[in-house]
């Protein structure tokens, strides 16, 4: 066993974007994604209501990542509802930083964005895939890890997104890494050098 793959954050990679990003202190951003884009079209598009619905009370600004295979129709209309507090584009090469920036991530539970969330250690609303069974059982098992929430299909309109979105603002990040083995790439590379030598 060699651990989980992942990559790594870079040492204050959040602040930095957030500086970027002309983020105030007392902004929260929230930062909604759906891996590539193939499912998660009804996620996003209640993520974006329930924004609106949370901006009467709060500074909230939303980046979202559609993903890179979102069809072209679904990121038209979500892209229709980009304002000056609300981004949407399909994707980004620096996700890890914007999930270190951020107050809260919403997304599906694909292996990539689920390591994402243990090496950033955010709050997280999580919404398992129900045609793929790992995505269920993935995010029980990294639910003991984080502040994390599970989605329903219940939970999928903007009332109820909006209020565990407003409960997950109030979590804060564990201090210390997770109790993981997070090093797979690099103990992978290390045993075949072994191996090999």
């Amino acid at each position: 066993y060699t651990g989980f793959v992942t990559r790594k954050v870079k040492p204050a990679a959040g602040k930095k974007l957030r500086r970027e990003l002309a983020i105030a202190a007392q902004e929260k951003l929230i930062v909604a994604s759906a891996g590539g884009g193939r499912s998660g079209y009804t996620l996003l598009s209640n993520v974006i209501e329930a924004v609106h619905l949370l901006a009467n009370s709060q500074q909230i600004r939303l980046e979202m990542f559609t993903g890179p295979f979102r069809d072209d129709g679904e990121f038209k209309k979500l892209s229709a509802n980009s304002t000056k507090r609300i981004r949407i584009r399909r994707f980004t090469k620096r996700f890890l930083d914007y999930l270190s920036a951020a107050d809260v991530s919403v997304s599906l539970a694909g292996y990539n964005t689920c390591m994402n969330l243990l090496v950033t250690r955010v709050p997280a609303l999580v919404y398992p895939y129900l045609r793929q069974r790992e995505q269920r059982l993935r995010v029980e098992k990294i639910k003991k890890f984080l502040p994390v929430k599970i989605l329903q299909d219940i939970d999928l309109n903007p009332i109820s997104l909006g209020d565990h979105i407003r409960q997950m603002l109030g979590a804060s990040r564990p201090s210390n890494g997770v109790a993981l083995n997070l090093d797979g790439a690099e103990n992978s590379a290390r045993y075949l050098i072994e191996w090999m030598g």
